[in-house]
């Protein structure tokens, strides 16, 4: 697979890519011609989609996003509202950890 350089950011994308994922600045793989979807937030084309719930959305519209997956995270870029929601969870795993520690340091000291 040949990669080129994306002309808005510089970041190494396929030449058959649509958009660039980081940026969104249209590909060379672009179909000319082609209507594309509007962002659901303004009226630019969008070339992205949340990787939550699938909405389009312009480069702009979309909030990177660390998930706590397991034992790891993820980083996903989302819409307004998946990323409100991802927010959520992270501050109710983030307690639920602190408690599950708080918790078993009690019972090791307090023995």
């Amino acid at each position: 697979m040949a990669l080129v350089s994306c002309g808005e950011c510089g970041q190494e994308i396929s030449r058959l890519a649509e958009a660039c994922p980081r940026c969104g600045h249209p590909g060379p793989g672009r179909k000319s011609g082609l209507s594309t979807p509007n962002c659901y937030t303004c009226k630019r084309p969008a070339t992205t989609r949340c990787q939550k719930c699938g909405k389009m959305s312009c480069a702009e519209h979309l909030q990177p996003i660390n998930m706590i997956v397991g034992r790891g995270s993820s980083y996903e870029l989302r819409c307004d509202d998946c990323c409100r929601e991802g927010n959520a969870w992270n501050i109710f795993y983030g307690l639920f950890y602190f408690s599950l520690l708080a918790f078993i340091l009690l019972f090791v000291f307090c023995r």
